[in-house]
């Protein structure tokens, strides 16, 4: 089974035992807060879901392999505690939640926008993303994607933002030394395929986008997480985005 192959096999045993916990014994007391090579003074987590955890386990951090986090079910919890203390009851930190076994392609149910917002050298001005940042945070939305160069940033949002956090985001380019012009591109469907295992698949990102532009549909953004893809397309090709996806997960899976 290679590396991981003892976190895999505690997993396996825990389902067909039924088991409600896995103890998993490392060489650090439970999850932190960061890498304690990296980091001074990081903390231990006392709880953390599995989609959170995936994110790290990608970072390599060693407290488990991330292609055992597929083997873990809602009903089995995950506890990783320090060997040092010789204490199987000691605090270490417990991991909740579990993935699906398959792949799941979803649509955010309302429609979504792109808020381009360009400039001189924005990525080098903290004053300036902190304002925006600040104009969002006050709007009681779900922030969908964020992408960031050297002169834009594009933040992606549901469309029932619009109106006054708009204007709020403009008077932002007009007032700021740095920011120089804002564009809005409406009406656009937020596509998502995640799982456990997606990251082994190579050449996914390539197989989708590849779909895509087989029948003319355009990207207007693409943003990639460990166990997840998102996709931003025109409102119009929402459906045929949707059934292109699908179509390209079943051959990969074949």
């Amino acid at each position: 089974m290679g590396r991981g192959g003892s976190d895999i096999t505690a997993l396996v045993l825990a389902q067909a035992l039924r088991a409600d916990l896995v103890l998993l014994l490392t060489d650090v007391e439970g999850i932190l807060t960061a890498d304690p090579k990296v980091i001074r003074k990081p903390r231990k987590l006392d709880e953390i879901s599995i989609d959170r955890l995936i994110g790290l386990a990608d970072s390599g951090t060693k407290f488990i392999h991330k292609k055992a986090l597929r083997y873990k079910t809602r009903e089995i919890d995950v506890k990783v505690v320090g060997n040092a203390s010789g204490d199987l009851d000691s605090d270490g930190t417990l991991i909740r939640g579990g993935f699906l076994n398959s792949l799941l392609i979803e649509s955010h149910p309302e429609s979504a926008m792109a808020v381009i917002i360009v400039g001189d050298s924005l990525s080098e001005s903290p004053q300036t993303l902190s304002k925006i940042f600040s104009e969002v945070s006050k709007v009681d939305i779900q922030l969908l994607g964020m992408s960031v160069n050297h002169d834009s940033v594009i933040l992606y949002l549901p469309m029932e933002a619009a109106g006054d956090l708009l204007e709020s985001l403009h008077s932002i380019v007009v007032g700021d030394g740095k920011a120089q012009a804002m564009a809005v591109k409406k009406d656009l469907a937020f596509v998502r395929v995640k799982g456990v295992g997606l990251e082994n698949t190579p050449g996914i990102v390539n197989d989708l986008t590849k779909a895509l532009n087989s029948e003319a549909i355009n990207i207007y953004g693409i943003f990639t997480i460990t166990s997840s893809v998102a996709i931003f397309v025109d409102l119009k090709d929402e459906k045929r985005t949707v059934r292109l996806m699908e179509e390209t997960l079943v051959r990969n899976s074949n």
